[in-house]
């Protein structure tokens, strides 16, 4: 039961912090690069990246893991978002949209294994 109240209080943290960075990082028009979307993608994907890091060198539990992914990042990130934004730029800007995913996708890969990687370097033994 204490997992699932860290896992609520988590995901609860990451929503806001998206909600967050949606109004500081607002879209000017609807043609123009979701910003926010890809801000907040990217660092829920170095975050991953530095849980998945710590879980390798055992400085974080699996479980412990599981709040931070699942809640945190599962809150933070938003996959339907970066869906919708896309399709609606791809109405207006095609281009664009095609950008955005290509974008979104590389930096999120980048993100997490960067993240992973360099946990491990500094914490790993």
């Amino acid at each position: 039961m204490t997992t699932l109240v860290w896992l609520a209080l988590a995901g609860g943290v990451g929503a806001v912090v998206r909600f967050a960075l949606t109004l500081a990082l607002p879209r000017r028009e609807a043609d123009s690069f979701p910003r926010a979307i890809l801000v907040v993608n990217t660092v829920g994907s170095l975050v991953a990246g530095v849980t998945l890091g710590l879980v390798l060198v055992d400085a974080l539990t699996f479980d412990a893991a599981l709040v931070v992914w699942v809640g945190f990042c599962g809150g933070l990130t938003t996959f339907s978002t970066f869906a919708v934004e896309t399709v609606l730029l791809g109405r207006v800007r095609m281009r664009l949209a095609w950008r955005n995913i290509a974008i979104t996708v590389i930096l999120g890969l980048l993100s997490a294994t960067v993240g992973c990687g360099l946990t491990q370097l500094v914490v790993g033994n």
